[in-house]
Order: C-alpha cells, then sequence, then structure tokens
C-alpha cells in the first residue's frame, strides 16, 4: 500500500514435492545361465527405470523392479535401477550380475 493510493496484492501457491523412494537394485547375482531376474524395490514415491552400466543384457521391462534380463555377457553385468520424482534430485543403486 502506498496512501492515498489502492492497495495492490498478489499470490503464489508453493507446491511441495515428495523425495523420490531410496533405490535399492538388490543383491548381487551368479547365475550359470544368460538369463536373470532383477530384484530392485518397489517405489513408494517416484517411478523406477533398469539401465545397462556395463557388460551386456537387454532388460525386458525397464520400468518394472521385477525385470527379466536376457543375453547376459560372461562375466560382470552390472544393471542401475533408478528412482525419479521431478524436481527431487533422483536415487539409483547398482547390481552386478555375473553370468
Amino acid at each position: 500500500s502506498n496512501a492515498p493510493c489502492a492497495s495492490s496484492s498478489d499470490q503464489v501457491t508453493i507446491t511441495g514435492v515428495a523425495a523420490p523412494t531410496a533405490s535399492n537394485a538388490g543383491a548381487d547375482q551368479s547365475v550359470c545361465s544368460t538369463t536373470a531376474t532383477l530384484a530392485g524395490n518397489t517405489p513408494a514415491t517416484g517411478t523406477g527405470t533398469w539401465t545397462l552400466i556395463s557388460g551386456a543384457g537387454t532388460i525386458t521391462t525397464p520400468s518394472s523392479a521385477t525385470s527379466t534380463v536376457t543375453s547376459l555377457g560372461v562375466g560382470a553385468n552390472v544393471f542401475q535401477w533408478t528412482i525419479v520424482n521431478a524436481p527431487c534430485p533422483s536415487s539409483s543403486d547398482q547390481v552386478t550380475i555375473t553370468g
């Protein structure tokens, strides 16, 4: 306000966003085949995605915490489970599947 002029006002809405669930990719595995089942945690907040970090393997359903992986390479194959809930920082964890 600045008398004798009319007052002026404005509003702003701030919406809080929860941080994503802490990511847990599960325990490392050793398999005697070219397939395995990933064992990530199901996010209570946010959405998860598997990615191949190193080695070889095809993730059947990248958005499923317990996706199957096919075409694993011989030796160490590293996969990462990342949970996001924008605009918060993501949470990720890695698992090694040795074939």
